[in-house]
């Protein structure tokens, strides 16, 4: 297993560079990467668990879980890689020359597409919020506080990913598509918020 100390330091000095990337938005698919690495160890501890309790369909149900939280880590790694590829393709296009006459399109369509990756974050971390509330009625008591805590970092995930929609949304002329951008967070907002 790899040294996950290391890794949290790695994590902590590429978050403090002054590059453009990582930023709030791949540290939302971080936060979501490690809730469903939590709900995950979580399903593993309480499926080996020898408690009466646990009967061969709670078993299936955690079994379930292990598969289906790795496929949703996974994508969450995905979705880490791609806003901060959103966000560097912004900043390509920004360093255009401003007299290019192609920069407003191109500026438009790479603020839209850096909106709405950090949407698509969020509204994974909605889903991912509900299967945490069927896990955790699956699970044993030793491992509360971890689902818990994978709770609070998926909606967290969810909440930062929202930062960064509002924050291309607002630096879009286009109205129209600065509001529906901001309509479809504010869906996604209520869903994380409500439980």
């Amino acid at each position: 297993m790899s040294d996950w100390k290391k890794a949290a330091s790695i994590l902590g000095e590429a978050f403090s560079n002054t590059d453009a990337t990582p930023g709030g938005g791949s540290a939302a698919g971080v936060a979501g990467v490690i809730a469903c690495a939590l709900a995950r160890m979580a399903a593993g501890i309480s499926a080996k668990s020898k408690s009466k309790k646990m009967d061969d369909g709670r078993r299936e149900a955690l079994s379930w879980a292990l598969d289906d939280f790795k496929k949703e880590q996974l994508e969450f790694e995905r979705l880490t890689a791609e806003d901060a590829a959103a966000f560097d393709a912004f900043m390509d296009v920004y360093a255009l020359p401003k007299d290019d006459p192609k920069r407003p399109a191109k500026l438009h369509a790479a603020l839209v597409h850096a909106g709405e990756v950090p949407l698509e974050t969020a509204d994974k971390a909605a889903e991912i919020l509900e299967k945490l509330a069927d896990v955790e009625t699956q699970t044993i008591g030793t491992v509360t506080s971890d689902v818990n805590c994978a709770i609070h970092l998926v909606r967290a995930a969810g909440l930062c990913a929202l930062e960064n929609v509002e924050i291309n949304a607002a630096s879009l002329k286009d109205e129209k598509e600065a509001k529906r951008l901001r309509d479809l967070a504010e869906d996604i907002r209520r869903e994380l918020t409500a439980r």
